[in-house]
């Protein structure tokens, strides 16, 4: 390569850095734009109330709901929601393999052997996993539980594995391992948007039985809360007519044909992904200096390359760490009986400042936090365990 050719490439580099530059501040201008004309309309918005809404759940707390949705078994014993969904998939999602499984005594179980949803059966297994909040996949996720599964003595043609995403979005190629080619035929993407909501509102709800009061109470409000988080209330199409046509103002100019306003519209998307991506390589160099002053703060230790630090009292280990850009908290111990065992999990679910609670992830007890809540809740587990 001569000098005139790695200039040309040279000039070729900053011509697109400045393109993507460019890009990134139009994104933040209709970002600013987006969220004045958003606070403005906001207060107008009719009242709405959701159970779900006000307790703020995680992903854990979307598998609970799921799980004891499928638990259910009617009067005869049948258990009506499970085949709803297995019918739904076949039906609608077009995976006619689904329709080989014969319900008879299912195990329904959430967060055993760190499995999200887990369905064993006589002759089939159902592995969930559920991605409602876009975390990644971890290292041979999938092959690790269909290898957990085939040790319970499932043979791999009778495991299914249904992946449940917020949107479309496929399993990484690493999560499946050795077995992505082998589950082409028994696997499903049925995310939450496009799937469990059309399911749950139109398969699941209108068959719910009157005098099954408490079902369809709990049902509604899921509906409605899955319905809040992707804007697809009623109550929200007002906003949303106001919204988009405050977006096509902005990036539409001249008359454009439908093509063309689809094409503009997800090049836009790419925009805002590669604004995400920026924004959390942002947080991720603050990180270590938000550990640091907390570690100071509490005589932690600090652990800068695991993302996390650590709290000792006595056995017992405290832990405030980031996985996937969200911070967490979890407990765990060195020689602990069972009974103290119990007796820490006890302290920490009975003090209503920590919310909701998940287990089986190598801690004793673990739940998802805020950059905003973080030091609070890692003093207050302090204090709670000096005890």
């Amino acid at each position: 390569m001569d000098n005139a050719e790695a200039k040309e490439i040279l000039e070729l580099i900053e011509l697109i850095n400045e393109e993507e530059q460019k890009c990134c501040l139009e994104t933040l201008q209709l970002l600013e734009t987006f969220e004045k004309k958003y606070n403005e309309l906001l207060p107008k918005m009719p009242y709405n109330i959701n159970v779900i809404d006000e307790l703020h759940i995680n992903e854990n707390g979307h598998s609970r709901i799921l799980t004891k949705l499928l638990q259910f078994k009617n009067q005869d014993g049948k258990y009506e929601i499970l085949e709803s969904l297995l019918k739904y998939i076949v039906n609608e999602v077009h995976c006619e393999n689904f329709g080989k499984i014969h319900i008879t005594k299912p195990i329904i179980t959430q967060e055993k052997c760190r499995i999200d949803l887990w369905v064993r059966d006589k002759g089939y297994a159902l592995i969930f996993e559920n991605k409602v909040y876009n975390a990644n996949d971890q290292e041979a996720q999938i092959h690790r539980y269909i290898n957990v599964t085939k040790q319970e003595r499932y043979d791999i043609e009778n495991i299914y594995v249904i992946y449940l995403p917020k949107y479309e979005k496929e399993p990484e190629d690493q999560s499946w391992g050795e077995f992505k080619e082998a589950f082409k035929d028994r696997y499903v993407n049925l995310s939450f948007r496009d799937g469990i909501l059309p399911w749950l509102k139109e398969w699941v709800l209108p068959n719910v039985k009157p005098q099954d009061q408490l079902l369809l109470s709990a049902i509604t409000q899921y509906v409605d809360y899955l319905e809040g988080i992707f804007s697809l209330r009623t109550i929200n199409n007002k906003i949303n007519m106001a919204l988009q046509e405050l977006i096509s103002e902005k990036i539409f100019n001249g008359n454009k044909t439908i093509e063309e306003k689809i094409k503009i519209l997800e090049s836009k998307k790419e925009d805002v992904n590669e604004l995400m991506n920026q924004i959390n390589l942002m947080i991720d160099g603050f990180v270590p200096e938000w550990l640091k002053g907390i570690s100071e703060n509490n005589q932690a230790e600090l652990l800068i390359k695991e993302h996390r630090i650590k709290k000792y009292i006595g056995n017992i280990t405290i832990v405030l760490g980031i996985t996937d850009h969200k911070p967490w908290w979890g407990v765990l111990g060195t020689d602990i009986s069972e009974t103290q065992k119990n007796d820490i999990i006890k302290k920490i679910e009975n003090n209503i400042d920590f919310g909701s609670f998940n287990y089986n992830q190598g801690y004793y007890i673990w739940s998802y936090t805020s950059y905003k809540n973080g030091e609070n809740r890692f003093k207050r587990l302090i204090d709670l365990l000096s005890e």
